[in-house]
């Protein structure tokens, strides 16, 4: 019992948010999970922009410093970083324009939930690109 303490303490010490891009990363991956709930049948478009909006938090969480990770332009400042956060906000404001209501579902939350998520997507592009510094900077 012991070790699974052990190893949930190093998961913890890992999934920590280490920055104030971290914690943007974090709400918007999971404001993104939360938008799927609420989610129609049938949108599956949606969907799939959703899903890739987390796979872009996950490959931004795993860039870090850009020294480990194998592409150019993984620092900070560089083009793949700003490509990532680009495509998190354009795939949430098309997922908000392309969620449609069946006639059993409404789409009721998602949509505001998309752009909310967006908005948060889109300071956090725009704090990352004027100052990386304090985004980055660790606590």
């Amino acid at each position: 019992m012991e070790q699974v303490g052990e190893v949930f303490n190093q998961f913890l010490q890992v999934v920590q948010p280490q920055s104030v891009g971290d914690i943007f990363i974090y709400v918007i991956f999971f404001l993104s999970l939360f938008a799927l709930f609420p989610m129609p049948d049938g949108n599956d478009t949606a969907q799939y922009l959703l899903f890739g909006t987390m796979l872009l938090c996950i490959l931004d969480l795993l860039r870090g410093d850009g020294s480990n990770f194998p592409i150019a332009g993984a620092d900070d400042t560089g083009f793949f970083t700003f490509m990532i956060h680009i495509l998190m906000f354009v795939f949430l404001f098309i997922t908000a324009g392309v969620v449609r209501s069946n006639t059993k579902q409404k789409a009721g939350a998602v949509i505001p939930l998309a752009v909310l998520t967006a908005l948060i997507a889109v300071m956090y592009a725009v704090a990352s690109f004027f100052a990386p510094d304090a985004i980055y900077a660790a606590f």
